[in-house]
């Protein structure tokens, strides 16, 4: 019940240029799935999209936006995008993500093969996702990490 909280849409176009597998692969150094959970649209071009739940989903993410170090600007694109649905959009650089590093995007033209769109969605106090997923910093540190068990309550056995 907890892991419906979580839901996070990828989508990146696939152009003619570009091998499947190569798309494929960015998605995965972003997203934990498996192959066979891509789905391709029809269209010019035509788009691999993926959808998961659960808060395992954001995990590869979450520690890369902490890696990079871009996590304040993550929030604020986070916050601008934020629609009021709650879904919120981060734009990423395909071929940085094909080599497993996340680069953000402020719009579509950043990235010449196009771009990964990751859409997050919360059900649930949607400062406190924020906080979890990409917090605010105070000279370039976290003071205080949420922890899962905030967002979606303690186990229960």
């Amino acid at each position: 019940m907890s892991e419906e909280k979580f839901e996070v849409e990828v989508e990146a176009p696939l152009y003619p240029t570009e091998s499947k597998e190569a798309v494929i692969r960015a998605i995965l150094n972003i997203v934990p799935a498996e192959t066979e959970e891509i789905k391709t649209t029809e269209g010019n071009p035509p788009f691999l999209k993926l959808k998961k739940r659960g808060h395992e989903a954001l995990t590869k993410i979450r520690r890369l936006l902490r890696e990079e170090r871009i996590l304040d600007t993550a929030r604020d694109m986070l916050i601008s995008s934020l629609k009021r649905s709650g879904v919120m959009t981060l734009l990423l650089h395909k071929q940085a993500a094909y080599v497993g590093e996340l680069r953000l995007c402020s719009s579509e033209d950043e990235s010449p093969l196009g771009v990964i769109r990751v859409k997050f969605s919360f059900k649930g106090d949607t400062s406190l996702f924020l906080d979890w997923l990409a917090p605010k910093t105070v000279s370039g540190r976290v003071p205080k990490e949420v922890e899962i068990h905030e967002l979606i309550g303690p186990e229960t056995s």
